[in-house]
């Protein structure tokens, strides 16, 4: 019998940012800000909700060579939440040089790092780096059991879908269990209502790439949503525990419904959704 985890706790928390020069547009017509500078207060909010039961000093940019494993715990209300998390950015073909283990967003604050540190350009390939970070998680994981959850916030479509959709094969195809790892996708700016990047990414959130676990059961892992509505489910942590449950609803948000009822209709009838 697998080791089952229903909780947002015990996980290390990823944090990946979209840094393409996509995101120097504006985030809509009517709205000139940038989507980069757009989404800093919300990323410092959804991190600060995670390290909100910690106490630490530091945060510090480190290379993708010497990320080391949080080891230390702290137990709020019996439940274990790591002090730590990782922040990266990316968008070349590469491992990005640009993570961070953030520890304390009073100090070098998430907003100085997306200020001084982070100039966006290039493409949007995720898979590098996520293939890097999970990498890591898993060898770390050998010792300390711990699973993962990862947030991703991005204003399109990645470049390099069919490699990304490949490593989240590879990563569940070695868990025992679905609750292990929880990816949420975060979409920003009004270049996300394209119907086209809307439909692949509720593929995944629907388990169309059929994403099993070490023993061939479905693995439901992706949630994908858009950056209002999950700060209107109260945040990052409601909009995981939405999907980290026994047996993750293959459902599409009332939203969708609403805004985009063609391609609502679409893939209910193409997966035969209820």
């Amino acid at each position: 019998m697998p080791m089952i985890n229903y909780s947002i706790t015990n996980r290390d928390f990823y944090f990946l940012i979209d840094s393409s020069a996509s995101m120097l547009k504006p985030l809509a017509i009517r709205n000139p800000q940038k989507r980069f500078g757009s989404i800093r207060e919300a990323v410092e909010g959804h991190i600060t909700d995670v390290l909100s039961h910690s106490r630490d000093e530091d945060s510090k940019l480190i290379y993708p060579e010497n990320i080391k494993k949080v080891l230390s715990l702290r137990n709020e209300d019996s439940k274990l939440i790591y002090p730590e998390v990782v922040l990266a950015f990316f968008n070349t073909n590469k491992v990005s040089k640009k993570i961070y283990m953030i520890d304390d967003c009073r100090y070098r604050g998430i907003g100085e790092i997306f200020s001084r540190d982070i100039f966006p350009q290039g493409d949007t390939y995720i898979a590098p780096t996520f293939t890097h970070l999970m990498s890591q998680w898993l060898e770390n994981r050998k010792q300390s059991g711990t699973d993962a959850a990862v947030v991703i916030y991005v204003d399109g479509l990645v470049d390099d879908l069919s490699e990304f959709v490949s490593e989240i094969k590879n990563v569940t195809s070695q868990l025992e269990h679905h609750s292990h790892l929880k990816i949420l996708i975060i979409g920003i700016g009004e270049a996300i209502n394209n119907q086209e990047t809307l439909e692949k990414y509720f593929e995944l959130d629907l388990n169309v790439p059929a994403f099993t676990d070490a023993n061939g059961e479905p693995s439901n892992v992706v949630i994908f949503n858009r950056m209002d509505d999950v700060n209107d489910l109260g945040g990052i942590i409601p909009a995981m525990e939405v999907s980290s449950i026994e047996n993750p609803a293959s459902g599409l948000p009332l939203w969708l419904a609403e805004e985009f009822p063609d391609l609502y209709q679409k893939l209910k009838q193409k997966y035969d959704l209820e």
